[in-house]
């Protein structure tokens, strides 16, 4: 379909204005050497890999046991309801980030200023949280939803934290992208409507080019969800991740980015307003 003019020059001024942003966005913030690291090879690669170990974050321990609390939350058995081929939950069941601020540790572990200051750098714009989610992969063999390839859409730059957390081998699901440099075009998948299964896209890049993203518990996969074809493959044994999301404050798509985390004036906004600093509520509320 068509874009009609207005949206196309809407669409136009807001890359426009992105890219601006980006240019006079002054640092503010002194990274260490290992963050710096991480978003060089953020931006050469488009995906960086670490752990919770090596980032030493506060409150990780925290974090973790709250996070398997958490898990027990989550449906036993390994079916799902087809509820589409473009729905993650035909393939997996979890918690979204309104349940997860019942759990203010986990949530807002997100929102720390190592986080916030290393995003920013990266995107160069200030930093929005759009919140986290916790999801178990169920091994039903469909490739569909999330497990389709993709690139996302919520913003021109969007940051996506995931943490394993188990295991995550060859048989558990684990991320997979390709590298900046091979990322292909949406354009040449057209004949299958972007419904890109593993097949159409080893007849555009060879499966010689792809990454998978393995690792102990703990791991932690940082990738810029726009710049490079991803999904998360399929799996023959469950995973479980819990995914953080940052994009610029104005970003392209504000109703994609709300989804995460719908505001409103309920009594788990209210508590998590509680605990917010100014610098907090900046980047998870004020710009929605």
């Amino acid at each position: 379909m068509l874009l009609k003019v207005p949206d196309v020059v809407t669409r136009a001024s807001k890359k426009a204005n992105f890219h601006l942003r980006s240019v006079q966005l002054r640092p503010r913030y002194t990274l260490n050497d290992y963050d710096r690291l991480l978003i060089s090879q953020l931006r050469q690669e488009g995906v960086c890999t670490t752990t919770l170990d090596n980032l030493a974050l506060l409150g990780t321990s925290t974090m973790l046991s709250i996070a398997e609390r958490a898990l027990e939350h989550l449906p036993h058995g390994a079916s799902v309801e087809f509820k589409g081929e473009r729905s993650a939950s035909s393939h997996s069941v979890g918690l979204n980030a309104r349940k997860l601020m019942s759990y203010p540790d986990l949530f807002l572990w997100g929102l720390q200023a190592r986080w916030l200051e290393l995003i920013e750098d990266y995107l160069r714009q200030p930093v929005a949280y759009l919140g986290c989610i916790i999801r178990k992969e169920v091994p039903n063999q469909k490739q569909v939803g999330v497990r389709l390839w993709h690139q996302d859409g919520e913003d021109y730059k969007v940051v996506k934290v995931i943490i394993y957390l188990n295991d995550v081998g060859e048989d558990e699901g684990p991320f997979e992208y390709i590298p900046r440099k091979y990322t292909p075009s949406y354009s040449q998948f057209r004949h299958v409507n972007n419904n890109i299964r593993d097949h159409d896209m080893a007849q555009v890049v060879a499966p010689q080019a792809w990454k998978r993203c393995l690792g102990p518990r703990g791991t932690v996969v940082i990738a810029d969800t726009v710049s490079v074809f991803h999904h998360a493959s399929v799996p023959k044994k469950e995973r479980y991740a819990l995914t953080l999301a940052y994009t610029s404050r104005a970003p392209k798509n504000m109703a994609l980015c709300r989804q995460w985390c719908p505001y409103d004036d309920n009594k788990a906004w209210f508590k998590i307003q509680e605990m917010l600093s100014p610098r907090q509520r900046q980047a998870l509320i004020d710009w929605r």
